[in-house]
C-alpha cells in the first residue's frame, strides 16, 4: 500500500461493495429515497467495474467500438523488441 492509497485487496473489492449495498439497500429498505440510493449504488459500482475492466484490457470509451490506445500498441510494440533483442 502506497501513502495515502486503499490497499489493493479494498480497491478491488470496491464495485461489489457498491453493488452489494446498493441491492441490499433497494431489498430492505421500505423507503423511496432508500430505492433511489440503491439504484444509484448499483449504477455507479457498475460503471467503475466495467471501465476498470477496459482500461486493463487496453481500450478506452465506453461506446461499442473501442479502439487500442496508441501507448498500449507502442508499449506492446517494443516489448516483442526488447524480447527479440
Amino acid at each position: 500500500m502506497r501513502n495515502g492509497q486503499l490497499p489493493e485487496w479494498l480497491y478491488n473489492a470496491l464495485p461489489h461493495i457498491y453493488i452489494t449495498c446498493g441491492v441490499l439497500a433497494i431489498i430492505k429498505l421500505d423507503n423511496g429515497l432508500a430505492i433511489i440510493s440503491g439504484l444509484i449504488l448499483v449504477s455507479v459500482g457498475s460503471i467503475v467495474f466495467m471501465l476498470r475492466h477496459k482500461n486493463r484490457k487496453g481500450y478506452i470509451g465506453l461506446g461499442k467500438q473501442h479502439k487500442k490506445t496508441k501507448v498500449v500498441k507502442k508499449v506492446a510494440t517494443q516489448r516483442r523488441q526488447v524480447k527479440a533483442a
